[in-house]
């Protein structure tokens, strides 16, 4: 990994963090449109969110199966941004890992934390 992906890495981490800085600051206050306008500005960023016992679209419920796991699409291209998890019987998030993905390379880890599980509890994934 060259000194730009990193910088680039660095740069999605502390985006995150700051959502989740603020995503915590506002479950404090008592002015909860604040809190929903964030959440709706955190779920926009993300270009797809899937799920799957196999992958499918969040809108399509028709299999049947409670999804197993979940991913949700940042970023495209060279570099691109995912997190992916496990969810539980509830489709609720109970991992996340962000990864990293430049042209022509596998996915790969590169932050994984608490911020990151509460930034992807804060989608809906569809069950």
């Amino acid at each position: 990994m060259n000194a730009e992906q990193r910088d680039t890495i660095n740069g999605t981490v502390q985006r995150l963090n700051r959502d989740i800085r603020i995503l915590k600051y506002l479950e404090t206050r008592t002015d909860s449109m604040w809190r929903e306008d964030h959440l709706i500005n955190i779920n926009d960023s993300a270009l797809e969110v899937s799920v799957r016992d196999e992958w499918r679209s969040v809108e399509r419920e028709d299999s049947g199966n409670v999804p197993a796991e979940y991913q949700i699409l940042l970023s495209t291209g060279g570099p691109a941004f995912r997190i992916v998890g496990r969810l539980d019987r509830y489709a609720e998030p109970k991992s996340a890992t962000l990864q990293f993905q430049d042209w022509g390379t596998p996915w790969v880890d590169v932050w994984e934390g608490k911020n990151t599980l509460k930034y992807a509890s804060t989608f809906y994934f569809g069950w």
